[in-house]
């Protein structure tokens, strides 16, 4: 900062963002896939320990944002679903407080072994659940790999509330 021509120096310390509280789940195994149904997926193991408000319960599957965690949640979750046939659909979902948020859906032209990713971005509140379903029509039960090179669920506040 110029003054008459002297520069002056500003100790100003920053207070940003620091993208907490975080998580990140994966599975340990594979699951199957029940036809025409929403299945939740077994996200659980906390990979790296990456639980920073230890709001993940690897029982249910299912994270709920903790007291100081309100805000704009960056989420995201992938899976491998083995043996979709031609022309059936598979969806991936992030549901939030019950409800179906944010939707991926592939309609292969080909018989194919699908990677599955859906992210979004969603205001969450102290006590919203989240959690993460798959779909399929392909006629009988497909498997999702769900151990740690083949899925993935988590998410990080990009910006607090601040109420």
């Amino acid at each position: 900062i110029s003054d008459g021509g002297v520069l002056k120096r500003l100790d100003a310390s920053y207070v940003g963002e620091t993208n907490e509280p975080y998580f990140l789940a994966t599975g340990n195994g594979t699951q199957s896939l029940t036809e025409d149904q929403n299945t939740v997926i077994q996200y659980n193991t906390l990979r790296d320990s990456l639980d920073s408000a230890s709001g993940y319960n690897t029982s249910t599957y299912t994270y709920t944002v903790q007291t100081g965690g309100a805000g704009f949640w960056f989420l995201a979750a992938g899976n491998y679903v083995s043996s979709i046939s031609q022309d059936k659909q598979v969806d991936i979902q992030i549901h939030v407080a019950g409800s179906e948020y944010f939707v991926s859906r592939h309609r292969p032209g080909a018989s194919v072994n699908q990677f599955l990713q859906v992210f979004g971005i969603h205001k969450l509140s102290v006590g919203t659940a989240v959690l993460v379903k798959i779909f399929h029509n392909d006629n009988s039960s497909r498997d999702a790999s769900n151990n740690a090179n083949n899925s993935f669920f988590g998410g990080f506040r990009i910006k607090s509330l601040w109420v």
